[in-house]
């Protein structure tokens, strides 16, 4: 029903301007000033109509009347007295142009308040003006301007500094804030928009929040196809306990998807995961042990048994105690003193699996 009434409005309106604009051309006020333009009302003169579609408020025509000696005309209709510069040119006395110029505006609104009303408008804009009008208010998550984007990003249309100024807003929106699903939106342009969003990526993986850097962190484990120091760094911190996230759904899985992925570039990380031996956090602690006794490092065999076999034990952690043991049978017949050592320190369960550990290294030695 609102389409359809304004269609009519936009027809008649126009059918309004055709008529009015060349009428108003037609009578344009020419010839000598001779018209009186009536008494000064002050602001009052604005709270009438008359002054809308008429012009002055006397009209009456002074072209045969003599100045005075100050050099005003005195007008017989309505008293006043008129400087003759200040007269009204002669002509028709009804504003047709701002008829003219009132239903060409309306005219104008109608036609574009269906593509307002639709988005299609969006699509008219170059790609770098619009990528620019998304980093504003105007472009906020599923807006008109933030559709289109997505639509031309999603489709590849992006490049260069659009592509560039469009993955850093995309970056910072998957940081954690008051709107809804916007994060998961901006994972998914990010990872079709790769390589272009690569160094974006990699900015939020070190200025980012909690949140951005853990989606941000997994988008480039995901397309990287060699590691960079900072995603090593980016894929160390998913090894941290994050279990006091509000959005346990965003950091759900990332600490083993980082240990597969160290555990692939281990010649990369290496050093970065045996220091990661002597962190404060004890869950990095563990995970870094896991990735140092799998690939069976002979550097660190002591402090790897040491964070390890404590996991053997019966404890609330689900699956540490599997993770510990497939690590420690990496280790090679040079952990087994250290193994030794545990037994006295261990519960039933744990001495169980050290003994199991030991023989199974003793056989293969």
């Amino acid at each position: 029903m609102g389409d359809i009434i304004l269609t009519w409005v936009f027809v008649l309106s126009t059918l309004g301007s055709l008529y009015f604009i060349p009428v108003s051309l037609k009578n344009w006020p020419r010839g000598e000033r001779c018209r009186c333009p009536g008494p000064r009302r002050g602001w009052r003169f604005f709270l009438g109509y008359r002054w809308i579609v008429l012009r002055g408020r006397c009209w009456y025509n002074l072209r045969t009347l003599p100045r005075d000696s100050a050099g005003y005309v005195l007008c017989p209709e309505c008293g006043s007295e008129v400087l003759p510069h200040r007269l009204f040119k002669d002509g028709r006395r009804l504003r047709t142009g701002r008829f003219a110029l009132a239903s060409l505006a309306i005219a104008m609104c109608t036609a574009f308040s269906g593509p307002l009303h639709n988005g299609s408008w969006a699509k008219a804009l170059p790609s770098y003006p619009l990528v620019v009008l998304s980093t504003t208010m105007l472009g906020e998550y599923q807006t008109d301007i933030r559709n289109e984007v997505r639509l031309r990003a999603m489709n590849g249309l992006l490049s260069g500094r659009s592509a560039s100024l469009l993955s850093v807003t995309l970056a910072k929106e998957l940081r954690d804030d008051e709107v809804q699903w916007n994060a998961y939106a901006a994972e998914h342009i990010l990872e079709r928009m790769w390589p272009l969003s690569k160094e974006a990526l990699e900015l939020e993986t070190i200025a980012g929040d909690e949140q951005s850097r853990i989606i941000a962190a997994r988008i480039l484990r995901l397309k990287c196809k060699i590691p960079s120091e900072v995603l090593i760094a980016a894929c160390l911190a998913d090894l941290q306990d994050d279990s006091n996230m509000v959005h346990w759904r965003i950091q759900q899985g990332n600490a083993t998807e980082s240990v597969r992925y160290l555990l692939k570039w281990w010649n990369i990380s290496k050093q970065h995961i045996l220091a990661a031996l002597d962190s404060t956090d004890e869950q990095q602690q563990f995970y870094a042990a896991v990735i140092a006794g799998k690939k069976g490092t002979k550097s660190r065999v002591r402090d790897v048994v040491v964070l390890l076999a404590p996991h053997l034990m019966d404890n609330k952690i689900n699956s540490d105690s599997h993770l510990a043991a497939s690590a420690l049978r990496r280790l090679g017949s040079e952990a087994i003193p250290f193994l030794r050592k545990q037994l006295f320190c261990s519960d039933s369960r744990g001495r169980n699996s050290l003994l199991q550990i030991i023989e199974y290294l003793e056989q293969q030695d």
